[in-house]
């Protein structure tokens, strides 16, 4: 029985152990500023800053900034770099393509900590960037009608004049049997 429990602990803990898969991709990741690029040394951070959040649209102007450098080893043993912006303080990181992106908040935390102190680069080197697309309404739409009314809040009319027709109906045949058939009561008073 003991050795079952330990061996289940044992399983659970490699199982829920964080992964560094991801970051043995990695071949490295640099933070650069106005005093210079550094190396993230770290590789634990290294998966929280290759992170991208939700689609944003970025500042209304020209912010100081850092760049990210991510260097990927590829499959072929080649490195291949890319590069964002990062505007820790704003929580917005713009990529390659100019689009802007919120951090998450693993990314903002490590970013956050590795620029302090840091000197950023110059709001007038920010390149440009593109903003999310504005909304286009191509067609409204308007939900279903309400339902008709219950039947307890239906109309008394109806069932009035259903009334009102069988009563006609049954006076009908209640004059007709008065006078016999085809009207013989009417000729025999004559």
């Amino acid at each position: 029985m003991r050795r079952s429990l330990l061996f289940a602990i044992a399983c659970a803990a490699v199982l829920l152990a964080p992964s560094t898969a991801s970051a043995k991709e990695i071949a490295g990741v640099s933070v650069c500023g106005g005093d210079g690029c550094r190396e993230v040394t770290d590789e634990q951070m290294w998966p929280a800053l290759v992170e991208g959040g939700p689609g944003a649209n970025g500042p209304a102007r020209p912010l100081e900034h850092f760049s990210v450098t991510v260097r990927v080893l590829a499959e072929d043993d080649e490195t291949v770099e890319w590069s964002y912006v990062a505007v820790p303080s704003r929580g917005l990181m713009q990529g390659d393509d100019g689009s802007w992106m919120t951090m998450t908040p693993a990314t903002r935390k490590a970013l956050l900590g590795l620029t302090q102190g840091r000197v950023a680069l110059a709001a007038g080197e920010m390149p440009p960037g593109k903003d999310l697309p504005t909304a286009r309404v191509d067609e409204v739409f308007s939900p279903a009608e309400a339902p008709p009314p219950a039947a307890d809040d239906a109309s008394p009319w109806p069932w009035l004049g259903g009334i009102a027709l069988v009563a006609l109906v049954l006076g009908l045949l209640a004059w007709r049997r008065r006078d016999g058939p085809l009207g013989s009561g009417a000729a025999a008073r004559t």
